[in-house]
């Protein structure tokens, strides 16, 4: 089931990048797609801390991992907070496999880093 926050029902191409999104300090996933093969991978976040946001979008540059995806900020017609989501530009086996390459880079950025920007090297 597309976009479902339950952990039991995350479809498995959506698992890993959604783990290593819930690493970084003060982003939350809530949802996610697999796009079906059909359509681009998509997972939903919130950010309740714009200072590490950086540590996403580093890893969604072609020139860090290999591939460009998108991530955009979005709300609804009634004003609702600010939400945002990560949106691969490929479908199908390519999407699958730049999300396990993303998800690799954030896991290894945050074992090296478990506190995030707030590490000391990045005073």
């Amino acid at each position: 089931m597309c976009f479902d926050a339950r952990p039991k029902v995350t479809e498995p191409e959506c698992v890993a990048i959604r783990a290593a999104i819930d690493r970084i300090p003060g982003l939350q996933t809530f949802g996610s797609c697999s796009g079906h093969g059909e359509n681009p991978l998509r997972v939903l976040f919130d950010c309740d801390d714009l200072f590490h946001l950086p540590i996403l979008l580093y890893f969604l540059m072609p020139c860090h991992v290999g591939c460009r995806w998108r991530c955009e900020p979005y709300t609804d017609c009634m004003f609702a907070p600010v939400r945002f989501v990560v949106q691969s530009l490929s479908t199908g086996a390519t999407a699958y496999a730049e999300a396990v390459q993303i998800a690799a880079e954030i896991t290894q950025f945050m074992d090296d880093y478990p506190n995030g920007l707030d590490d000391p090297e990045f005073e």
